[in-house]
């Protein structure tokens, strides 16, 4: 969950905080659970909430960072050996193009591309969590996959730059 915080508010001082309060909500909203859908798109549909307030309080949009934690753990593989300096590069440039191309979609875009790619989340599960229909889920999915497509070809990128 830090993660997907984390990539949503692009801070890990506020990741932690809304982390925190994710598992606050957790236990004041255990009895809310009903079973008839997924426990991981309850937990997620509380987690976008949180995401949600925290923007509407900051009254800003989501921000992909421009660094995250996992980078300083490629570049000291690098350092130690463990992977080659090319490799931790390439790394690092593939997930900055990332980054820089999730952060030019709507916020709606990126959030169900959040959900699917990074919460493992399936479109049943996101149209709980995110209240939508799961026609709806999917075309903000398709809409945004689209737009990442359109943004590589932009940037001269083929897949082997991104994968």
């Amino acid at each position: 969950m830090l993660r997907f915080f984390y990539r949503a508010v692009g801070d890990m001082e506020t990741a932690t905080d809304l982390r925190q309060e994710l598992f606050v909500r957790l236990y004041l909203k255990s009895k809310t659970y009903r079973g008839d859908g997924s426990f991981s798109a309850w937990l997620y549909g509380i987690a976008a909430n949180l995401v949600r307030a925290h923007f509407r309080k900051a009254r800003r949009l989501f921000v992909v960072r421009d660094s995250e934690p996992d980078e300083q753990a490629e570049f000291k593989e690098a350092l130690d050996g463990s992977v080659r300096a090319d490799e931790a590069a390439r790394r690092s440039e593939r997930s900055r193009f990332l980054r820089e191309m999730l952060a030019a979609l709507s916020p709606r875009d990126r959030q169900v591309l959040m959900l699917r790619f990074f919460g493992s989340l399936s479109f049943r599960e996101i149209s709980q969590a995110l209240g939508m229909t799961e026609v709806t889920a999917r075309v903000h999915a398709l809409r945004g996959i689209k737009r990442l497509r359109d943004l590589a070809v932009e940037r001269g990128l083929t897949s082997g730059d991104l994968l």
